[in-house]
C-alpha cells in the first residue's frame, strides 16, 4: 500500500537531508495546473473551473554530485464555475449558476538530479507530495431563468461538498535551470498523482512551474 512506499521514501530523503550541504538557498515557485483539479467532484452538470494558480516557497539542500533535496509549499487555488437545468415541484425549469472557490497546500518533498555543468543545467525530480484540500462556501447562488422563484433553495443537491480533506501521492518533474546574476531561474513541467479518501476520485495534476531562487 502507500503506507509502505511511504516508509521507504522517508529515511531516503532524511540520509540526503543528513548528507553535509554543500549550499542551501531558498526560493519561490509559481506556474499555473493546466488540468483540472476536482477531487471528490464529478456531477453530470456542466462546470468550469477559472482563475488556477500556484505559488509558494522552497528551501533546498544542494548535496553532491548534482543531487539535492528540495522541500517546499504550493498553494494552488481555483473556482468552480457551475451552471444548468433545475426542476423544482409544481414549477418550470430553471436555469441557475453558482461559484465556489477551493484551495490546495501542496507540501511536496523531493530529490532534484541536475545533469551536465555550467550555466544551464537540465535536470529532473520526484518524490513524495502530501495536500490539504479545502472548499468554500457558497460564493453566490442564483436563479437565471423560470418562474421567478429565486434563492439557494431551489438549486438542484450536488456540486463540490463543504469539506476538508488530505490527500497523497507522488510527483515527477522535469526542467532547466540557468542563471541569471546571482539568481538561479528554473522553469519546469510537474505531473503529480494525488490519492483521496475513499469514495473520491484521485487528483492528477500537470503544472507549469518557474521557480526563482
Amino acid at each position: 500500500g502507500s503506507q509502505p512506499r511511504m516508509r521507504h521514501f522517508l529515511p531516503l530523503f532524511l540520509v540526503a537531508l543528513a548528507a553535509p550541504a554543500q549550499v542551501v538557498s531558498f526560493g519561490i515557485k509559481a506556474g499555473v495546473p493546466v488540468t483540472p483539479v476536482f477531487s471528490g467532484y464529478s456531477y453530470d452538470n456542466p462546470y468550469l473551473d477559472t482563475g488556477r494558480w500556484t505559488v509558494g516557497p522552497t528551501i533546498e539542500f544542494h548535496l553532491v554530485s548534482g543531487l539535492s533535496a528540495e522541500i517546499g509549499m504550493l498553494l494552488r487555488g481555483y473556482r468552480i464555475v457551475e451552471s444548468g437545468l433545475a426542476f423544482p415541484l409544481n414549477a418550470a425549469p430553471q436555469l441557475y449558476s453558482f461559484r465556489r472557490d477551493a484551495h490546495d497546500f501542496d507540501f511536496p518533498l523531493l530529490l532534484k538530479y541536475r545533469f551536465l555543468s555550467g550555466s544551464r543545467r537540465p535536470f529532473v525530480d520526484a518524490g513524495y507530495v502530501f495536500t490539504h484540500e479545502s472548499f468554500d462556501d457558497l460564493e453566490s447562488a442564483s436563479i437565471l431563468a423560470g418562474t421567478g422563484i429565486s434563492g439557494p433553495s431551489n438549486l438542484p443537491v450536488g456540486g463540490p461538498p463543504n469539506l476538508s480533506q488530505n490527500l497523497h501521492g507522488g510527483a515527477i518533474g522535469i526542467g532547466e535551470e540557468f542563471k541569471y546574476r546571482k539568481i538561479r531561474i528554473a522553469p519546469e513541467v510537474r505531473f503529480s498523482y494525488l490519492r483521496a479518501p475513499v469514495g473520491s476520485a484521485p487528483q492528477r495534476v500537470l503544472s507549469v512551474l518557474v521557480g526563482f531562487s
